[in-house]
């Protein structure tokens, strides 16, 4: 007498964790003969097979199991014996059943219920994910977006507090060149202003930052090789404030910014266009050009003034260029109302540690002298 199957249902089996979906599936059927009526209860051998084509083809995935009817009824966990892994579920599937070595009998479509399988890997989820990257050059997560719109891989923290990241890339590596998240452009030849990586900041105030680079030890925060440009830095808004590129150092023998050729005679540091200016410089101020102004404290015997400033103090290794400070007064315009008389000279005083400003005669009938509030402008280089 020959046996049929009539398919009740077919469920994964239970689970709850992405991370943890098991490649098996619940199966249950009724076992009936060819008039529709229920088999005697016993043991049955039964074949299950899973094709990628309705009819013909070859099994991707084969498992025979002794099943137990119950009035006709019985339930069988698929993959318990072979698992299921082979199979992506990402694709149409047929199910073949052949009952004690007859013939197949007509496959059945696994519909969408077992095709749950496929959240293992799922192109949307909101849940944690995570993946796990072996021997070859694979990704553990891989997620294409082939539209204009949207983004590939997007992460929300919308909490008001705290400092956790959206996105996080760890890296354990101790090899050269090793990175923690990666960006590239992969066309040859991008649009203008097309980044590999892009950092925003929406807010509107000072302190905000688009992207930041921090080392502990003794390298670099932010690093950029190129052909053409590493880093570039375009401030826009016209304002006074803004700048291209800024630089900060809080270490007493560090610096804020550092310019360096790869050999001897390459340049280090080049202006294309416009002034070198000082933010800050004032009188006596720390900064590398500041105002130098004689004052009856700073003036020893009438020609010379004692340069007092933390920059040049103690260094008689420091370069100093002095010029006279020229300002508008009265109705002369640029008039410098105080004299150096005699010949200018900067040297460094060893007695009081110091740099200073003498006058030295240049003719005999003029007596070498610097007046009070006679100004200088003073730049500094440190080599």
């Amino acid at each position: 007498m020959r046996k049929t199957v009539i398919t009740l249902c077919l469920l994964l089996a239970a689970t709850t964790a992405l991370a943890a979906v098991p490649a098996r599936m619940n199966y249950q059927g009724v076992l009936t003969d060819t008039s529709g009526t229920p088999v005697f209860d016993a043991n049955y051998t039964v074949t299950f097979k899973i094709y990628n084509v309705a009819t013909g083809g070859t099994a991707l995935w084969t498992e025979t199991e002794t099943v137990t009817t119950v009035g006709g009824v019985f339930t069988k966990v698929l993959g318990a014996t072979t698992p299921l892994t082979g199979l992506t579920f990402d694709t149409p599937y047929w199910l073949g059943i052949s009952i004690g070595g007859a013939p197949e009998l007509q496959r059945q479509a696994l519909l969408s219920s077992a095709y749950a399988m496929r959240a293992g890997s799922a192109d949307n989820v909101g849940l944690p994910i995570s993946g796990t990257v072996g021997t070859t050059a694979t990704a553990g997560i891989d997620v294409t977006n082939n539209a204009n719109q949207g983004t590939a891989v997007r992460g929300t923290n919308s909490a008001t507090s705290g400092t956790k990241a959206a996105v996080e890339g760890l890296s354990s590596s101790q090899a050269s060149n090793a990175v923690g998240v990666h960006g590239m452009m992969t066309s040859s030849s991008p649009g203008g202003f097309s980044a590999g990586v892009y950092g925003e900041n929406a807010g509107t105030g000072g302190s905000g930052i688009g992207v930041r680079g921090s080392q502990l030890g003794t390298g670099w925060g932010v690093y950029g090789t190129s052909n053409g440009r590493a880093i570039y830095g375009n401030a826009g808004g016209g304002t006074s404030t803004s700048v291209g590129v800024y630089g900060r150092s809080t270490s007493q023998a560090g610096s804020g910014v550092t310019a360096e050729a790869a050999t001897d005679s390459a340049t280090a540091l080049t202006i294309a266009r416009g002034v070198l200016r000082v933010k800050g410089a004032g009188q006596g101020t720390a900064t590398t050009a500041f105002i130098h102004i004689a004052t009856s404290a700073s003036l020893t015997s009438g020609s010379t003034t004692i340069i007092d400033n933390p920059l040049t103090n103690g260094h008689p290794e420091a370069l100093l260029f002095v010029t006279p400070r020229w300002k508008a007064t009265g109705v002369i315009p640029f008039l410098n109302i105080h004299e150096v008389r005699g010949t200018p000279h900067v040297h460094y005083s060893t007695s009081d540690g110091k740099w200073a400003i003498s006058a030295i005669a240049d003719d005999s009938a003029v007596t070498p002298s610097i007046a009070t509030d006679t100004e200088f402008n003073v730049l500094v280089i440190m080599p």
